[in-house]
């Protein structure tokens, strides 16, 4: 129902707001390197501009590793769910239904768009940061 979906979604912007100014003090009081607290915080908090804000508190570096982790499992996300949409609509078909064959119309309808923004803008903003060096 739409009144479990709504708490649901409370629920986790609840903990994302509570973990986004926690997290980098627990990391600080257990001696965590910044690097790691950085992966820990990209790895775990859910919205990408609490990561940012979260690992910020740490370090600069911290907020580099923890960004980078959260666009690579952003981009795992879309590729995740682009296998698993292909294997379901392969092995579940419903009664009386051929399973589809694989094709790449199937995966190309399947596979979330999003993803080619963040691979495209991953090799823009790289080329940009070569050409500063």
């Amino acid at each position: 129902s739409s009144e479990e979906v709504a708490l649901a979604i409370s629920v986790v912007a609840f903990f994302t707001i509570i973990f986004t100014f926690l997290q980098p003090y627990l990391a600080i009081a257990a001696g965590m390197p910044d690097e790691v607290a950085g992966a820990w915080i990209g790895g775990s908090v859910d919205q990408t501009g609490n990561v940012i804000v979260s690992a910020a508190i740490i370090s600069e570096e911290a907020t580099e590793v923890a960004a980078i982790v959260k666009m690579v499992l952003n981009a795992g996300l879309g590729v995740m769910a682009s296998v698993i949409a292909c294997y379901w609509s392969m092995c579940h078909a419903s009664e009386g239904e051929k399973s589809p064959k694989f094709s790449f119309v199937m995966l190309w309808d399947k596979f979330p768009k999003f993803t080619l923004g963040f691979i495209i803008t991953s090799v823009i903003l790289t080329g940009i940061v070569k050409e500063r060096d």
